[in-house]
């Protein structure tokens, strides 16, 4: 597991969900220092705490150490707030 692909998913996901890394912490019971710390990949996580993250998040914890989670919830979010006459194809081109 790469450092940096769990900072930039952990930093994708709380945004997603319009959250701060306060309300983060709240919501998984982490410090904000803590979770700022692993946004910027200065710190090495748990296995404890990454499941802890990935349950405030809603996510399993394979979504959260995925390579392509991000642009797989981009395309998803896109093609949902799109007309009925959009497709796939075209979510993913805008992207």
């Amino acid at each position: 597991m790469s450092r940096a692909l769990l900072s930039t998913n952990l930093r994708h996901l709380r945004q997603q969900q319009g959250w701060s890394q306060e309300i983060l912490a709240e919501h998984c019971g982490l410090h904000r220092t803590y979770i700022g710390a692993v946004e910027r990949g200065e710190r090495n996580i748990s296995l404890d705490n990454l499941e802890r993250l990935a349950e405030a998040l809603g996510v399993t914890l394979c979504e959260l150490l995925d390579a392509q989670t991000h642009y797989v919830r981009d395309i998803a979010g896109y093609y949902q707030t799109q007309p009925s006459n959009c497709n796939v194809s075209t979510a993913i081109c805008y992207l």
